[in-house]
């Protein structure tokens, strides 16, 4: 049984980063498609937050202060009650729209623990290699997806070794 089918339901929060390149058109289209995305992952969408940046912020790739709103809006969802309507609940994953390096989904993700420790802060790739992952079904297929999936998230590994691997000091 995947993880999906424990918890279904999931809500998720997208963040779209829109430059000043970018048509309106291809903005709505955009959005569409991340909907569907996650429609598709038996997610409901329940926040949209867009972005005006026309370089990604070092750090967290969208800007310090969208990371503090984020923060705001986890936690006033994490104490509201479930009524089924995709406009409350508590938010159980973050997806930004784009290619994001891991070392910033990294960080904004520990910033969020802050607020709600369960929360997973996606990108685009992940968000489609975790649909892959709930319709893979022959043992080839599954391995494959972890491996596109290891070598997307590299950098976010090293943040096993604080508990998991302590005893591996050496000298």
């Amino acid at each position: 049984m995947s993880e999906l089918e424990k918890v279904p339901g999931k809500r998720f929060l997208v963040i779209q980063v829109i430059t000043k390149r970018q048509k309106p058109e291809d903005i709505s289209t955009e959005l569409q498609e991340i909907n569907q995305l996650v429609e598709t992952y038996r997610g409901v969408v329940s926040d949209e937050i867009i972005q005006r940046r026309d370089n990604p912020h070092p750090a967290f790739y969208i800007g310090p202060g969208k990371v503090d709103e984020l923060a705001e809006i986890i936690a006033e969802r994490k104490d509201q009650k479930d009524t089924g309507s995709a406009d409350t609940g508590k938010i159980s994953v973050v997806v930004i729209n784009d290619l994001v390096k891991p070392s910033q989904l990294f960080r904004i993700e520990k910033e969020l623990w802050k607020v709600d420790p369960n929360i997973k802060v996606w990108d685009r790739l992940d968000l489609i290699l975790n649909i892959f992952d709930i319709h893979a079904t022959t043992t080839e297929s599954k391995l494959q997806i972890d491996l596109a999936r290891v070598a997307h998230s590299g950098p976010r590994i090293y943040g096993l070794g604080k508990t998991e691997l302590s005893r591996q000091g050496g000298g």
